[in-house]
């Protein structure tokens, strides 16, 4: 499977999700961001929207987007289904991890 024949749907998923968690943390510091209640309570839902999104590719879908780390989201939505989260790596996932998937999911859907 290439990237071209993974669904659009998926990746527009995770690109609007990325968007919006990019949007909620813009100008947080780390202990603002664990300090809002309802920031993070946004970004949560964000955050598993995109590790949904990465759960409901194929592997093989998964394989053609090699650059994303989908073990990596795969795992924070375990995480996030067991409330095993911390502040520290959902603000992680939300500065950092947010804006890698949406640089590569625009790469990807361009290609699609």
């Amino acid at each position: 499977m290439s990237a071209a024949q993974i669904r659009t749907d998926i990746l527009v998923r995770v690109e609007e999700a990325a968007t919006d968690i990019l949007t909620l943390v813009e100008g947080l510091s780390a202990d603002d961001f664990a300090r809002s209640r309802l920031t993070r309570t946004a970004t949560l839902a964000c955050l598993r929207e995109i590790a949904d999104a990465a759960s409901a590719l194929p592997a093989e879908g998964r394989a053609a987007m090699p650059e994303v780390d989908w073990a990596g989201w795969l795992d924070l939505g375990d995480a996030l289904a067991h409330g095993v989260l911390c502040a520290e790596r959902e603000w992680q996932a939300a500065s950092e991890g947010a804006a890698v998937i949406l640089q590569w999911m625009r790469v990807y859907r361009q290609a699609a």
